[in-house]
């Protein structure tokens, strides 16, 4: 991860984040959470400002294949291939 300041036209700080192993179906940022499904099968949110890991979980044995999060309510929703 990578983060540029586009005024000063320089690289500020950059960073690993542990990475799926497979192609990302849904992505969503929130301002400090990168929340991530995979077609592996796994769920991941990550803080964007420290590269912490928070979740790493597989809701299901298909691969997930949409990601939809409610920040008003507070949740995320995911399908998988089986719908």
């Amino acid at each position: 991860m990578v983060r540029l300041n586009m005024e000063k036209r320089k690289i500020e700080e950059s960073y690993d984040i542990e990475s799926h192993t497979d192609r990302v179906r849904g992505i969503h940022y929130d301002g400090t959470m990168i929340h991530s499904v995979s077609k592996d099968g796994s769920y991941r949110v990550v803080n964007y400002k420290t590269s912490q890991l928070h979740l790493d979980t597989k809701p299901s044995k298909a691969e997930l294949t949409y990601l939809y999060l409610c920040e008003k309510r507070q949740k995320s929703f995911v399908s998988d291939k089986n719908g």
